[in-house]
């Protein structure tokens, strides 16, 4: 390893440092050149610095990879998706029931480019109105006595594309007796042909695809 310390007039100040590891011996060797006077450091002066200086490498590092870890957790980036077809993935966890809704930004308000006039931000921030309710999307049948416990509904962008995220949570009476969920999606969404639905429930997993003229989602013996 070299380092140049300082450069002063016409006169090079320099610092050489070798390092030679010989692994027979196991012996550090340092050598430093000073306006070409050689100055030896003792073995270990030099062991304890280099020491020091592969902690302070590792604690760098270590920093590094943190940071690019704690940034990449709060980046969601957008999956591949066809304009004309939304997502709604349906899970379960006990007595809960979670709807969430990936929609191209081109099936709820007609672009899918970051609104930048006036007009434009109107559609989006009506778009997220509508979807912040859930029955604009869907209703669960009265059977289970589910009550909404939260709801959700955010855009996000990414190049020249965006997609709207809304998602639902419900704690069911009797989660057993969800058997129906009535489909509102296609009738606020004129824009949406298709919706890909997978269904995680604790008796039953499914996956289907639905077209505008389904109203009703039969769900029996997923929950």
């Amino acid at each position: 390893m070299i380092f140049i310390l300082a450069k002063q007039d016409t006169n090079f100040i320099f610092f050489k440092c070798i390092l030679l590891l010989n692994y027979s011996k196991r012996i550090f060797y340092c050598k430093i050149a000073y306006q070409c006077n050689n100055i030896a450091i003792g073995h270990q002066f030099f062991k304890e610095n280099l020491i020091m200086i592969l902690k302070t490498i590792f604690l760098i590092y270590f920093a590094f990879i943190t940071s690019v870890l704690a940034h990449s957790s709060h980046k969601k980036t957008l999956k591949a998706h066809e304009h004309g077809v939304g997502v709604l993935n349906i899970a379960q966890d006990g007595n809960s029931i979670v709807f969430e809704f990936e929609i191209p930004g081109n099936d709820v308000v007609g672009f899918e480019y970051k609104a930048e006039n006036d007009d434009d931000k109107a559609k989006v921030q009506s778009a997220l109105e509508t979807l912040s309710e859930y029955k604009n999307l869907i209703k669960p049948s009265g059977s289970a006595g589910c009550v909404k416990e939260s709801s959700s509904a955010n855009i996000i962008y990414e190049g020249n594309h965006s997609e709207f995220i809304s998602e639902y949570k419900f704690n069911c009476e009797n989660v057993s007796d969800l058997k129906i969920i009535f489909i509102n999606y296609f009738k606020n969404l004129k824009y949406s042909k298709k919706l890909n639905i997978k269904i995680a429930g604790s008796n039953k997993k499914s996956a289907y695809v639905i077209d505008k003229s389904k109203k009703i989602l039969n769900v029996k013996g997923h929950f």
